[in-house]
């Protein structure tokens, strides 16, 4: 009988990954072709890019690879789609041929949710597992032999290892219009820009709004936080709203920024209103609020307090803070290396010699400092001194701003100020640093 592979998914985009997949699975498996097939309405997914792009791109990828082809047959199907189906509909049209269905290594190990799993696995002559890089072979296998016991399902583990690529990953890349070379072909990539696909309404205002190299500085910042909230275990969501808003407001006029803090109520330190360089942290919490809608207090806080830091900071007060200071981008000063090197293994050491630093800078130019920093410093070198808990930094009471329902309901502590860092260059990603967040890849659950 003649042998066919099916490659199911959202192609949100489809990447090289899948099209390696594919293409192990025909080669390794002599199958005489490849079909692959967009998901429809697919039971594990939220919201997806509507079915005529995601058919459009799998084309093009497909095109001039001999043996891939693609098929519509769920896109044309109504409500929600599901594999079983889907094979029931391909034996019923094609009962001469045998299908074998490609997987990634992490989705053979959710195989059993799907749908109705028994009844494909009779449908079906096999299952072909693509491997990554780093895979856990020995659980492979013993998922494999598991199936094959329980379902006398046969699966073949393809030799050819593929690139480890996600759709998240092209997605986020695309909506900060950034290079999607290696991970998408070129006339994927050529689509997804003139269609103007997976751009952020958020993204897009800020893109707006800031210089390029204030655009770049925010994007390095977004980068570093995501990798210091993955190191430490803090909220990467919130990390990641953070840092690409702390300097949402850095593009307004001086008198634009006083009159939007006042509307909202938040509390200013003396002189901080006569620098627009200091007073942008609390605009930017405002226009957090009042402009992108935010409402988490953490990450409201984080905003508020990136640029002056103040005793108590949260593990995201502080991630922000010197994520800020120590972005791939940021342009050399005395002490930013250390800097960099010391916050992905201790936090609160990096804030101190931030905070030392600050200090230094201050009074180094015949500067007033700011009442804020030099209690943050004195909180940070008291907690090094054994002063308070150990690993904790020393803080007075004081609430984390809760956000209200409009600008007359929100009152804040007195901010405190230092220096912002010289101005940002772009630059290489800090070495040992993600590059970006990637939500951990789903099997299809309920397919």
């Amino acid at each position: 009988m003649e042998r066919v592979g099916i490659l199911g998914g959202t192609f949100d985009p489809i990447h090289v990954g899948h099209i390696q997949m594919a293409e192990a699975a025909l080669r390794g498996l002599e199958l005489s072709e490849v079909l692959i097939v967009p998901d429809g309405r697919p039971p594990h997914k939220g919201q997806v890019t509507p079915g005529r792009h995601r058919l459009a791109m799998a084309r093009l990828a497909a095109e001039e690879r001999p043996g891939l082809r693609v098929s519509d047959v769920e896109l044309r199907r109504r409500g929600v789609t599901y594999t079983v189906d889907t094979l029931a509909h391909l034996r019923a049209k094609h009962p001469q041929r045998d299908y074998i269905y490609i997987v990634g290594s992490d989705t053979l190990m959710v195989l059993e949710s799907w749908r109705a799993f028994g009844r494909a696995a009779a449908l079906l002559a096999g299952v072909a597992v693509a491997r990554r890089e780093g895979d856990d072979l020995a659980a492979i296998r013993r998922q494999a032999a598991y199936l094959t016991e329980k379902y006398g399902l046969h699966i073949y583990l393809l030799e050819e290892s593929v690139a480890a690529v996600s759709s998240t990953q092209v997605r986020r890349l695309a909506a900060r219009d950034q290079r999607l070379e290696g991970l998408v072909c070129p006339a994927v990539a050529q689509y997804i820009r003139r269609h103007r696909l997976y751009r952020d309404p958020m993204l897009e205002e800020l893109r707006r709004t800031m210089t390029p190299p204030r655009y770049r500085h925010t994007l390095g910042v977004e980068q570093t936080a995501l990798s210091l909230a993955a190191r430490y275990g803090v909220d990467q969501d919130k990390a990641q709203l953070a840092a690409l808003l702390h300097d949402c407001a850095k593009h307004m006029e001086q008198e634009d920024m006083k009159a939007l803090v006042r509307r909202w109520g938040i509390d200013t330190a003396p002189g901080e209103e006569d620098s627009r360089a200091l007073l942008h942290a609390a605009a930017g919490m405002a226009a957090a609020q009042e402009k992108f809608s935010v409402t988490d207090p953490q990450v409201l806080s984080a905003i508020r307090w990136h640029t002056t830091g103040k005793p108590g900071m949260s593990r995201l007060d502080q991630i922000i803070y010197l994520a800020d200071m120590i972005e791939p981008g940021r342009k050399d000063f005395p002490g930013l290396d250390l800097i960099r090197r010391t916050a992905w293994h201790d936090l609160d050491q990096a804030m101190l010699i931030a905070a030392r630093r600050t200090v230094a800078y201050v009074k180094g130019r015949g500067m007033p400092l700011n009442p804020r920093t030099v209690e943050l410093l004195d909180s940070l070198e008291a907690a090094q001194a054994g002063a308070g808990p150990e690993g904790a930094v020393p803080a007075r009471p004081e609430p984390v701003p809760q956000p209200g329902p409009g600008p007359e309901s929100q009152a804040l502590p007195e901010s405190q100020a230092f220096p912002e860092p010289q101005s940002p260059q772009p630059g290489s990603p800090e070495p040992g640093g993600a590059g970006g967040r990637e939500k951990p890849r789903r099997g299809k659950e309920s397919r």
